[in-house]
């Protein structure tokens, strides 16, 4: 039910294409096979040093965040728990060292809890408003997509505004996403409504 995919960005372009429709329909269609899953959340970690992921496979993943390496503490950390996974398990597993949290029960009990928070209509509004300021352009940049980067900005004028170091601008999936984090936020704080404080909080993790 919680699946992990290790440096998702080492994949081929036709194992990324396979995992689109695993992530959006729920079956993955490879060499000729059909293979089917029950509802499941998905984790995914990139390999830095080993490109990007394809565009359409990415934004299937409703936000993200870059994780820095570990300081010398954080590495001692690590090593403490892998050393004594080996004393009591024989082998070297970090996973089986960390306290379990929540049971896959638990988790659904708050997933649909989470559903029930409000989205009042300026806050909708607002939101929308949020996602589409990174689609703005005087000179259509969206038109030109997929090199979205274009000369037109060093002749703008505003060359120098945040509008010129957007690279890819979000699609459709930004806006679920950014309601989807908004309502978890607004439910973790006892709240039955999402807030405009809610948006501007989730907006860098969409």
């Amino acid at each position: 039910r919680i699946k992990f995919i290790n440096e998702i960005n080492r994949f081929s372009k036709s194992v990324q294409d396979a995992l689109l429709s695993l992530l959006e329909e729920g079956y993955l269609e490879y060499s000729g096979l059909i293979f089917r899953t029950p509802s499941y959340i998905c984790f995914a970690d990139m390999n830095p040093f080993r490109g990007d992921l394809d565009r359409a496979l990415k934004a299937r993943f409703l936000g993200s965040c870059y994780i820095k390496l570990p300081d010398t503490r954080g590495s001692k950390i690590i090593l403490d728990r892998l050393l004594e996974s080996e004393k009591t398990l024989g082998f070297l597993d970090l996973v089986r060292t960390m306290p379990k949290i929540l049971s896959i029960d638990e988790l659904e009990v708050i997933w649909r809890d989470v559903s029930t928070v409000g989205i009042p209509e300026d806050t909708k509004m607002f939101g929308i408003m949020l996602v589409s300021m990174f689609r703005v352009c005087k000179n259509n940049k969206l038109e030109l997509m997929p090199s979205f980067s274009s000369p037109l900005c060093s002749d703008c004028e505003y060359s120098n505004e945040p509008c010129s170091y957007v690279l890819e601008p979000p699609d459709e999936r930004a806006y679920i996403a950014l309601f989807l984090y908004a309502r978890a936020k607004a439910w973790l704080e006892g709240r039955s409504h999402i807030c405009f404080n809610d948006l501007t909080w989730a907006l860098p993790y969409v």
